[in-house]
C-alpha cells in the first residue's frame, strides 16, 4: 500500500523527530554540565512522540528511551506507572523484558519485596535465556540469600 504525498511527508517528519529525540538522549558527544536539559524533558518529548504516533516503527524505542530516562533519574513511581502502560502497548515488544526489569528494581527500591519477587519469578519463567531473565535469576538468588542468610555482627 503506497502512502500519499501528505502521509509520506508526515511519516518522514515524524521519523526525523523520533531520531532527533533519541540522538539527544543517547548522543555520543557529552553535553557540558550547565547546558544539559533535564532527562525529564527528554522523557516527556519521547513519550509525546510515541503517544501521538504509536503506529510508527520507532514508537516502542522512543517509549523505552523515555522510561530509561525516568529510571536513570530515579523516578520509580513513573517507571512503575509508565512500565504498565508500556506492557499494555507492546506486551511482546523487544524492550518488554528490560522494562519489566526496571520495574522490578523500582519495586525493590521501594521495599515492595513481595511484588519484587513475583516480578522476578515471572521474568525468569517468561524469558529464561534472555538477558533480563538471567539478570532476574541473579537478583532472585541475591534476594533469597539476603532473606535466609542475614548479615552477622551488625
Amino acid at each position: 500500500m503506497a502512502l500519499g504525498l501528505k502521509e509520506e511527508e508526515e511519516y518522514t517528519a515524524v521519523t526525523g523527530a523520533f531520531q532527533q529525540a533519541l540522538r539527544l538522549l543517547e548522543g555520543p558527544a557529552p553535553i557540558p554540565e550547565g547546558l544539559q536539559p533535564p532527562l525529564e524533558k527528554y522523557a516527556q518529548n519521547l513519550r509525546a512522540l510515541s503517544t501521538t504516533y504509536p503506529w510508527h516503527a520507532l514508537a516502542e524505542a522512543a517509549s523505552f528511551a523515555a522510561l530509561s530516562a525516568d529510571y536513570t533519574r530515579g523516578a520509580c513511581n513513573e517507571v512503575l506507572e509508565k512500565g504498565e502502560a508500556f506492557g499494555g502497548a507492546w506486551p511482546q515488544g523487544a524492550y518488554a523484558p528490560e522494562v519489566r526489569l526496571y520495574m522490578a528494581r523500582c519495586l525493590r527500591q521501594q521495599g515492595r519485596f513481595g511484588e519484587y519477587a513475583q516480578l522476578l519469578k515471572a521474568l525468569i519463567q517468561q524469558y529464561p535465556l534472555a538477558p533480563a531473565g538471567l539478570k532476574a535469576r541473579v537478583a532472585a538468588g541475591l534476594l533469597h540469600s539476603e532473606l535466609h542468610n542475614p548479615t552477622v555482627g551488625d
